[in-house]
């Protein structure tokens, strides 16, 4: 539930506020504040009520998919050994060669590979 707030500054009229407390000098007309000092305050409350929803619906993205995959798993037979070995093979190959290139991606940077192609030659006119 969103509470709105009437301040002095010209560049702060109305703040919405996500659940945490404001400020107290955006709450008390009587009392003078910096202008800069309220900006930023609500700045901040915005910037955290925005990280919680996008936390909160990562979440829910995550639930959502790991309840397809338990279903889809559980509503499929189940698979010889050897295919289960053979699958794992797969994963561990796979693991390794990422890892690899990664590996090697990394060592290319830090010996100038990707660095680009130098001339001492002055170029003629």
């Amino acid at each position: 539930m969103g509470l709105l707030v009437a301040s002095r500054s010209s560049s702060l009229r109305m703040a919405v506020a996500l659940g945490t407390p404001l400020p107290t000098c955006a709450i008390r007309r009587q009392q003078i504040c910096h202008e800069g000092d309220a900006t930023r305050a609500m700045e901040a409350i915005v910037r955290h009520a925005n990280q919680w929803l996008l936390w909160a619906a990562l979440i829910a993205l995550l639930v959502v998919a790991a309840a397809f995959c338990v279903s889809v798993w559980q509503a499929t037979p189940s698979m010889p050994l050897y295919r289960n070995i053979i699958l794992g093979g797969a994963v561990v190959l796979m693991l390794v060669f990422g890892c690899g290139l990664i590996a090697l991606m990394f060592y290319s940077r830090r010996k100038g590979y990707d660095e680009p192609a130098r001339s001492d030659r002055t170029r003629r006119e």
